[in-house]
């Protein structure tokens, strides 16, 4: 045997030797640029090769026409593939990729070829060691084989007794590409929290993600994928980076703005600002009327708190202003319930007024919770024929979530998405309640257990204390004109997710004027109007300053700006009437959800 006998085909083509069973410049051809699959029938074709960039199609179309008729063709294929690919992302020239071209190698086999190196002492070989280049190569040429192998499986129709011949493993590229897509589907679908039940975890720590931010989530995603191809781009096609080189952390950037928080100083300064912005204009020619109907400060002061946030109105204002208009209620008086058909009970905020101390008998398991619960909630419904339970649970992303949770300790949050009879009742319950999961979790978990253990004919009463607010009272006093205005009242002076403009009881004092009421009485029309934007903007200034002969609040910013000093408190300040309209709109959305909640299917 010679020296060049064990060369490779290719090296041999290189030294004008010829190699067993082809010509030296057809091998060295098949290996550069042409490959020759034979047919079953029509012997040999020519299929010149394309760049990957003008596309794939060729290699997956040609082994579907055989996939039904030759396995070997299917392998064959494949064994291009992968040297079609090496070439795109590895070199040519590299020795260690050099190999048979259309041997019907099996593709994962055809990476002992490059993959492995023989460890080699004194006393011969010993083993193998892994190239590290070859491994991450590797990786990235297994994730386009998948790719090609679903084309194929499309096609070809491989399947049946074919199959058995070549078991296509994913790679790990494309599980965490499908575990990115059920990541995203989790994070974009939208549905009740009592009908999902599914949480989503750290798959590290398996902890429950309890602040879920899709958008800052979907980002992170889109940044990854950007980082991927980057790294192929880079590292392997190019080469203008090792291989080895550090991969540097990918520095987040969010696709909103964060929120900076507004200080005394902070208002201070754009105060100063927004005056000086003022007396520019001023000398420019514009009149103060026209300056101040624009917010020329970050953010409109009399809308948001110092931290940026909503600001909140007292909701129990109200509820304690009706009563006072009540004349016939003694507040002084035994709070007896009276005799009903039937009560609504609000579950959630009459179950976490709960001691746990205070109980009986003591509990230390979910089950003797609900025992205690039952208990205790049986002797509240003497008086009524049935007692309708609500369970609500407020979705995650929601207004009234943020600032359930904002106002909460979230680092001290108890995380429980099942309970079971025989598990320990959380020491501090504000901490488990504080958890949309944990909260639809025990709703789920009381509802079985008085399927199955409740014995009693009443219907159930949850809480300590009771509040009995007589609404049908009320509603006599009122009379149904001022009742119908409730309503719109409470929406546009501030609820849960709308800021505070004014007090309850300056509203409710607003709007026992007749020329008032009527400006917020067609407020629940189906259609807003124009009309009805404006005479909502005039109620809340009257609200503001019941004695004035003001309507917009671009009035009143104009009669509050000191035009000898050339000062003015925007902290202080009403909103414009660009904002004060947005305000009313989402005051109009809530209520339109208050006046329609009987509704089945509202419009």
């Amino acid at each position: 045997m010679t020296e060049g006998d064990n060369m490779p085909g290719e090296d041999r083509a290189e030294r004008g030797e010829e190699p067993a069973g082809a010509p030296a410049e057809e091998r060295k051809e098949n290996g550069d640029s042409k490959v020759t699959v034979p047919e079953p029938s029509t012997g040999a074709q020519e299929v010149e090769f394309v760049h990957p960039e003008g596309g794939w199609g060729w290699v997956v179309m040609l082994a579907a026409m055989w996939c039904n008729g030759s396995v070997f063709g299917i392998q064959n294929a494949f064994g291009i593939l992968f040297l079609s690919l090496l070439r795109e992302f590895g070199s040519e020239d590299d020795a260690d990729l050099r190999f048979k071209t259309g041997s019907g190698v099996p593709f994962d086999q055809a990476l002992e070829q490059c993959y492995n190196r023989p460890a080699k002492v004194s006393g011969g070989i010993i083993g193998v060691t892994r190239k590290k280049e070859a491994v991450a190569l590797w990786g990235i040429i297994k994730h386009k084989k998948d790719q090609y192998v679903e084309l194929l499986e499309m096609k070809g129709d491989v399947g049946g007794e074919l199959s058995l011949h070549h078991a296509f493993n994913p790679s790990t590229a494309t599980k965490i590409v499908m575990m990115v897509q059920d990541i995203e589907e989790y994070l974009q679908k939208v549905c009740s929290p009592l009908q999902d039940q599914v949480a989503l975890k750290n798959v590290l720590t398996g902890e429950i993600v309890t602040n879920v931010n899709v958008d800052k989530l979907l980002c992170c995603l889109t940044e990854g994928s950007a980082a991927c191809a980057k790294f192929i781009d880079d590292r392997l096609r190019n080469r203008s980076i090792s291989i080895h080189s550090t991969i540097s952390r990918i520095k987040f950037r969010s696709p909103k703005t964060i929120l900076k928080l507004t200080s005394k100083a902070d208002i201070k300064d754009e105060t100063i600002k927004a005056l000086k912005f003022i007396e520019y204009g001023c000398h420019r020619g514009f009149t103060l009327e026209e300056l101040l109907q624009h917010e020329i400060t970050n953010s409109a002061f009399f809308l948001v708190d110092k931290d940026g946030y909503l600001r909140k109105s007292a909701k129990s204002q109200l509820g304690a202003e009706l009563l006072k208009l009540c004349p016939l209620i003694d507040k002084k008086g035994p709070q007896t319930s009276p005799k009903t058909h039937a009560a609504i009970i609000d579950f959630m905020a009459l179950v976490r007024k709960v001691p746990l101390k205070k109980l009986h008998p003591p509990v230390k398991t979910f089950h003797d919770f609900a025992i205690a619960l039952t208990s205790m909630v049986t002797k509240a419904g003497n008086n009524c024929d049935e007692i309708h339970i609500v369970f609500d649970t407020y979705r995650e992303d929601s207004i009234k979530n943020g600032e359930r949770e904002r106002r909460g300790k979230s680092k001290d949050m108890v995380v429980l998405d099942v309970i079971l009879p025989n598990q320990n009742v959380p020491v501090v319950l504000e901490n488990f309640w504080s958890s949309s999961i944990s909260k639809t979790a025990f709703q789920a978990f009381y509802v079985q257990w008085l399927t199955t253990n409740y014995q009693g004919t009443k219907p159930l009463y949850l809480g300590v204390k009771r509040s009995i607010l007589p609404l049908h009272d009320i509603c006599i006093s009122l009379g149904d004109e001022l009742t119908k205005c409730l309503p719109a009242l409470h929406a546009l002076t501030g609820c849960d997710t709308t800021s505070k403009i004014s007090t309850k009881l300056a509203a409710l004092n607003a709007v026992r004027e007749p020329e008032n009421s009527c400006l917020i009485l067609n407020f629940d029309c189906p259609q807003l109007t124009e009309s009805a934007i404006q005479m909502a903007e005039t109620f809340l200034v009257k609200c503001l300053k019941p004695s004035t002969d003001l309507e917009t609040f671009d009035d009143l910013r104009i009669a509050a700006f000191d035009s000898n000093a050339l000062n003015m408190d925007f902290e202080r300040t009403t909103c414009t009437s660009t904002n004060a309209r947005k305000h009313i709109l989402r005051g109009y959305y809530q209520q339109q959800l208050w006046v329609q909640a009987h509704l089945e299917m509202p419009p």
